[in-house]
């Protein structure tokens, strides 16, 4: 099982604002360790038990790191990716010296588009839909004063979804990789359809693909989506965006993928509106899938070109054995006509002898791939 990411980032310009979430979220009480062995030693000696108890173990265990202006908080996001230790959530105050907290939101997207970014401000200098905008729907606001309850509900839930997400995101990146007929592809396509539409919060989602000539073709679906969808209408967006092979893009709610010869698309129920974030999951659900179908289909070309091959030898075989007694009737009617029973019947056997001598000469020379003369004839 992989460790959860627990890593929270607080950007603030007060120093007690940051060190205050800091002691809330990793509280400088006993550990549980130690409260276990207080509690056994209680029992044993009959003492009252301790006042002071740790926090529940439903709580993760958070790790926290601070930054005193947005800039260093950008710098210390970048050099968390590229260290392979990315922040789970991010507290973010809107007032600060230099560049605010919307500014440095868009920055710290440049580098992290997965973290959860929370704003914990005091002022309304910007409505939520200006943030959206500008730093991604993967945001959220909390007002000033707040109660510690609700700073670790907060991180509790946001890195709880940022975990789910990234395992969530290797399962979806592993499809690409996993050997599995249609049948499996699809019942595992399905499972994560499901957990990615519950993730983005959508009831219906459905995944096709369009073959050249704009065939539609349903591969799976959730809800009653297929029965609503503007076939017509997808066919026009597909037509009219130039896409190029193993391209992924995004169209308001439709996500289309370009294959070799078709395209590959999930549609969520429209007005649909994601987070930056979760975007990228239905992009990368999408990528990997298409090439998981590719990779079924010419896994089961394979498999059935194996099947025709093993087919073909038996079958050589068997006409190799049935070649011998074939030509050898040709022999027997000579010997009958040597007898005296030469008649109209003996030629009608040699003629259809000489026809299946041939039929099998030809069916080895085509299993030995024998290169085919042309021959003129006369009709």
């Amino acid at each position: 099982m992989n460790e959860l990411n627990t890593s929270v980032l607080v950007i603030d310009d007060e120093e007690m604002v940051r060190d205050n979430i800091e002691d809330i979220l990793v509280p400088r009480g006993i550990s549980q360790e130690q409260y276990d062995i207080s509690n056994a030693v209680n029992v044993l000696f009959d003492a009252p038990a301790t006042l002071l108890a740790p926090r529940t173990r439903n709580i993760p265990v958070f790790t926290v790191n601070k930054a005193s202006n947005g800039m260093e908080g950008v710098q210390k996001v970048r050099k968390a990716v590229e260290e392979g230790r990315p922040y789970a959530v991010i507290f973010l105050d809107m007032r600060m010296p230099g560049i605010n907290g919307l500014e440095t939101a868009i920055e710290i997207r440049k580098y992290d588009i997965k973290a959860e970014i929370v704003f914990i401000t005091a002022y309304s200098d910007c409505s939520i839909e200006e943030i959206v905008e500008q730093a991604g729907q993967n945001v959220g606001c909390h007002c000033k004063p707040y109660a510690s309850e609700e700073i670790i509900q907060i991180a509790t839930k946001a890195v709880t979804d940022y975990n789910k997400l990234r395992n969530l995101e290797k399962l979806i990146e592993s499809i690409s990789s996993i050997g599995l007929n249609s049948n499996q592809l699809n019942s595992l396509l399905k499972n994560i359809l499901d957990q990615l539409a519950g993730s983005l919060e959508s009831d219906m989602a459905l995944l096709g693909k369009l073959h050249d000539g704009f065939v539609y073709e349903k591969i799976l679906s959730i809800g009653a989506f297929e029965e609503k969808i503007n076939l017509e209408e997808l066919i026009t967006r597909v037509k009219n965006t130039p896409i190029e092979r193993d391209e992924v893009i995004q169209i308001d709610e439709l996500v289309l993928a370009r294959m070799e010869n078709y395209s590959v698309f999930a549609i969520l129920k429209k007005h649909e509106r994601l987070k930056t974030e979760k975007m990228y999951m239905l992009k990368l659900f999408v990528q990997n899938a298409a090439q998981a179908i590719r990779n079924a289909e010419l896994n089961e070309k394979l498999i059935q070109k194996e099947k025709l091959s093993a087919v073909g030898q038996v079958l050589a075989m068997v006409m190799h054995d049935l070649r011998s007694p074939i030509k050898n009737i040709k022999l027997i009617t000579g010997l009958m006509r040597d007898e005296g029973q030469a008649g109209e019947m003996v030629d009608l056997i040699d003629e259809s002898a000489e026809q299946a001598s041939k039929i099998f000469d030809d069916f080895l020379d085509f299993i030995k791939e024998t290169r085919i003369t042309k021959v003129s004839g006369k009709c």
